[in-house]
């Protein structure tokens, strides 16, 4: 079985009976105050913790203010969502361009601790470590995992900041098993690194249970390594392909961008455009998804913003991958940001929608196959 934060050992349980350790469940204070991180190999830095908490309180003190004096009109975005888009504008103008980008995620997943009663495992890859967590849900969902590719512009983020979302997709997914990879990120490393981290992951988890169903989720940056990562299993053929994948706000196009004229998200220009130039200095012989023949690829859900910077390369993506016959469905949320579902633990009501839209596309998925199965 898996261990907490150690190496799994396939000779260890062959009968995967994860739920019998109860010393494997961690809780919620416990996760906040022992942020448990992975730096060797993946480029990242060690956060500075006392910067970090006071951030959280701060970010919290102000969306309390903000909701005390901000009236909520028809029509418009919801005040903590207004606010968190502006407070995250300012973070992001930094993050980018110093090394406080390899604090901003730790810094978040401050914010959005593991929901109690999470049962967490690690296990180590060949180049760096991944976790498996699951939740307790109203139902034991033991046909579907999900491999979840976190953003961060493919030149930050790790499991600090992604690990109460990958929690909360889990419950929602009736406690679901969620897989996550601390991928190789640049520019210390190449985009076929993570790809390679990603793919070595995927057949980790086809491997351990070649019966589930398994989806691949990803958003902003994590859209692309995602998107390259179904494009090498389907050039290979040596697994099968995902039930179906979704993507957040995902970053299609590494050049020639085609910016919304209006937005006002946290996103900006400027951060974009820096991201867009490590990963072309740093493809490793991993082609641009967006001029790559996508007829083959499983059906995808696309969520984006109404007003973000990526939006209209996201729908001219969306119009590419229909031609090519892919099964791709996309919706432009209103008064939204950039991934705003990663943000649902700030009472965002945006972002909860967003997330029940993309558990009711899985399960959809799910219960198409299963119909078609009792069909033959």
């Amino acid at each position: 079985m898996f261990l907490p934060y150690e190496s799994y050992n396939e000779s260890d349980d062959k009968s995967d009976n994860d739920s019998d350790n109860k010393s494997n469940i961690i809780s919620n204070q416990e996760q906040i105050l022992d942020i448990r991180h992975e730096y060797s190999g993946t480029g990242m830095q060690k956060p500075n913790y006392l910067y970090a908490i006071l951030f959280k309180y701060s970010f919290k003190l102000i969306l309390w203010l903000n909701g005390m004096f901000y009236r909520h009109k028809k029509g418009s975005p919801s005040p903590n969502l207004m606010i968190t888009n502006k407070i995250l504008y300012y973070i992001t103008r930094v993050s980018y361009s110093n090394t406080i980008k390899c604090h901003r995620q730790p810094m978040l997943g401050l914010l959005s601790p593991l929901l109690p009663n999470t049962a967490l495992y690690s296990f180590n890859l060949t180049h760096t470590r991944g976790w498996k967590i699951s939740t307790e849900g109203n139902y034991n969902n033991h046909s579907i995992q999900i491999l979840y590719i976190h953003g961060g512009g493919c030149i930050s983020g790790d499991w600090a900041g992604f690990k109460g979302f990958c929690s909360k997709i889990s419950s929602e997914m009736g406690a679901a098993e969620v897989y996550f990879t601390n991928y190789r990120i640049i520019p210390d490393w190449t985009l076929k690194d993570a790809v390679d981290d990603i793919i070595e992951t995927y057949k980790f988890m086809v491997e351990r249970s070649p019966a589930k169903k398994i989806v691949l989720m990803g958003d902003s940056g994590g859209g692309l390594i995602l998107l390259a990562s179904l494009l090498q299993l389907k050039k290979y053929k040596k697994y099968k392909m995902p039930m179906c994948s979704v993507l957040i706000s995902p970053m299609v196009n590494i050049n020639n961008l085609s910016y919304s004229s209006t937005t006002s998200d946290y996103a900006h220009k400027k951060a974009i455009e820096y991201c867009n130039r490590l990963i072309s200095d740093n493809l490793g012989y991993i082609e641009n998804p967006f001029h790559n023949d996508l007829g083959g690829l499983p059906p995808m859900f696309i969520t984006v913003s109404d007003r973000e910077l990526l939006k209209d390369d996201i729908q001219k993506f969306h119009k590419r991958a229909s031609m090519d016959k892919v099964d791709v469905s996309l919706t432009a949320y209103p008064y939204t940001m950039h991934s705003a579902p990663l943000f649902y633990v700030l009472d965002i009501p945006e972002s909860e929608a967003i997330i029940a839209d993309i558990v009711a596309f899985i399960n959809g998925q799910y219960n198409s196959l299963e119909k078609k199965d009792k069909s033959i």
